[in-house]
């Protein structure tokens, strides 16, 4: 399923599937995926935030966002949405960690069915300073 998303993240402008790797050893230990703009609302967009389930638990989730956050802060994006399925605990518990708020709920169909959907967002401080859309 990963090696699809890649392929069809090549394919989507402004779209990013990129890997995490640990510091220490450059092994891969987990992927991120972003969109620079949703075409629906004008806002960037988390796709995916995946860390091997060995490497899970050691805060690099929570390292990999800050590393995307700073890289969108410095292309002058201060704002950032994900969508998490409101029944993934485990989802909503990492957004919750990072920061994101919850802006509405939605419903959509998906593979699996009719599922709600937690449109969250969280803005992009620098240095701990809230900073104003772009």
């Amino acid at each position: 399923m990963l090696e699809r998303d890649f392929a069809i993240a090549q394919t989507t402008p402004g779209r990013t599937f990129a890997g995490a790797f640990d510091r220490e050893t450059s092994d891969a230990v987990g992927v991120l995926d972003w969109l620079d703009e949703n075409p629906n609302d004008g806002k960037p967009w988390l796709g995916l935030i995946m860390i091997h389930a060995d490497r899970q638990r050691q805060g690099l989730g929570a390292e990999a966002f800050e590393g995307l956050a700073d890289h969108l802060r410095r292309r002058g994006i201060f704002v950032l949405r994900e969508g998490v399925i409101e029944s993934n605990a485990a989802g909503r518990a990492l957004a919750d960690r990072l920061g994101f708020e919850l802006v509405e709920r939605r419903t959509m169909k998906l593979a699996s069915g009719e599922q709600s959907i937690l449109v969250l967002e969280r803005r992009l401080d620098y240095d701990g300073v809230a900073t104003g859309d772009p």
